[in-house]
């Protein structure tokens, strides 16, 4: 489902990296290893894709494996969508 990457890739485009750091970003990133996403940016992130999908998170959510990179906050989303069903 690119629409899903491609609105997580906007918002971490646009709200957490520099200009100069948006061509070093692709979906495989690991987001946590090189310090894009903090627990901070999580949060956010999480908010703005609770709203944007309709779904809800919960605490076992935030395992750090589920936002290493864009394909998985993809996984992640599209796992919450068919549950929502």
């Amino acid at each position: 489902m690119e629409h899903i990457r491609d609105q997580v890739k906007w918002f971490i485009v646009h709200h957490v990296l520099s200009e100069e750091e948006t061509d070093a970003i692709t979906d495989g990133t690991n987001l946590r290893e090189t310090g894009i996403l903090s627990s901070l940016w999580i949060v956010r992130l999480v908010s703005f894709i609770e709203e944007r999908f309709q779904v809800n998170f919960d605490a076992v959510d935030f395992d750090e494996g589920n936002f290493s990179s864009i394909e998985d906050i993809e996984r992640l989303i599209q796992s919450k969508m068919v549950r929502a069903a």
